[in-house]
């Protein structure tokens, strides 16, 4: 979700950097990284499921079972912060520079009608 309430964002700074509205490239972009996201997640989940010795025979082994609540709980947790650090220290459109972009879009688009 916090990828779709940016992605706006980054289609009016692109438009400001390189002088035309690229939706469908930015779209494009988005969803192939989505994709390559999906599938490092689905060998992750693999890598992480051999680590804790999952089988059908051991998956009711208390230690499977614990290394299983881990991966269900610390892996979301651990990425969910990631994403906050890197929205937070290296994500350049913070509020300000969004609307400081809306006011010179609206100046722009103005001047072309």
């Amino acid at each position: 979700m916090v990828c779709w309430a940016l992605i706006t964002d980054v289609i009016d700074y692109s438009e400001l950097k390189t002088g035309r509205r690229e939706d469908g490239t930015v779209y494009a972009l988005y969803s192939f990284a989505r994709k390559l996201g999906q599938a490092a997640s689905a060998g992750l989940t693999g890598l992480l499921l051999e680590l804790i010795g999952y089988s059908a025979a051991t998956r009711t082994d208390p230690v499977v079972q614990e290394g299983l609540f881990n991966i269900s709980v610390l892996v979301p947790a651990l990425g969910f912060a990631l994403l906050a650090a890197i929205l937070w220290f290296w994500y350049p459109l913070h509020k300000k520079q969004v609307d400081e972009n809306v006011i010179a879009l609206k100046k722009k688009h103005a001047s072309e009608a």
